[in-house]
């Protein structure tokens, strides 16, 4: 079992702290943005005839808010492959689960077609001790998106543990990008968002 001191913890912390205040940042930008585009698309012609008032919002749930659905059309729309844990943990974050939900919608749209969940986990601890926690964390990964509708068997799991980091170093900043788990796939389904 590892140790580490409050000072330790306080840090990773701050770390997750600011990462999460730079997302809010950067999503409130592309809503901006987005909304800039959709009321730009107002101010165009329709000849399809649709009974839609150009510009309004569609009805039902509110992306982001519990539902599967994707942000409003005419933005446009990239899905995140990585969900980010926090050390020695499994357990998956608010924004971790809205990732989710994101790739699960994606997923929905192709059916026919096979994912893998890869887990992986930072350089501290033993080799064994970190395969099983990327096991876990892809394990994690892939009972969220089978409860938002994924077939299990669209999914594979494997474990790199701390095998294969993605940024090298021997830091809190490049341990917290080897935390994760990354969707293969996601990027070769020729979805572009809602019509």
């Amino acid at each position: 079992m590892r140790r580490f001191s409050n000072r330790h913890c306080e840090q990773s912390e701050a770390l997750q702290e600011s990462r999460d205040g730079r997302c809010k940042r950067l999503q409130c930008a592309l809503a901006i943005v987005g909304s800039l585009l959709l009321l730009g698309s107002g101010c165009s012609s329709s000849e399809s005839g649709s009974s839609e008032i150009p510009g309004q919002v569609p009805s039902g749930p509110e992306p982001g808010r519990g539902s599967v659905l994707p942000p409003e059309r005419h933005v446009a729309w990239v899905v995140a492959d990585r969900v980010f844990f926090r050390f020695d943990s499994a357990e998956l974050s608010p924004d971790a689960m809205q990732t989710l939900r994101e790739q699960a919608y994606v997923i929905l749209t192709a059916p026919n077609r096979k994912f893998t969940i890869q887990g992986y986990a930072d350089e501290r601890g033993t080799r064994e001790y970190n395969i099983a926690l990327g096991l876990r964390r892809a394990s994690a990964a892939k009972d969220m998106l089978v409860a938002l509708g994924v077939p299990a068997a669209q999914l594979d799991i494997v474990s790199f543990g701390k095998e294969r980091p993605i940024v090298l170093g021997h830091n809190e900043t490049a341990w917290a990008q080897n935390r994760i788990t990354i969707l293969l796939g996601l990027s070769e389904v020729p979805y572009r968002g809602p019509k």
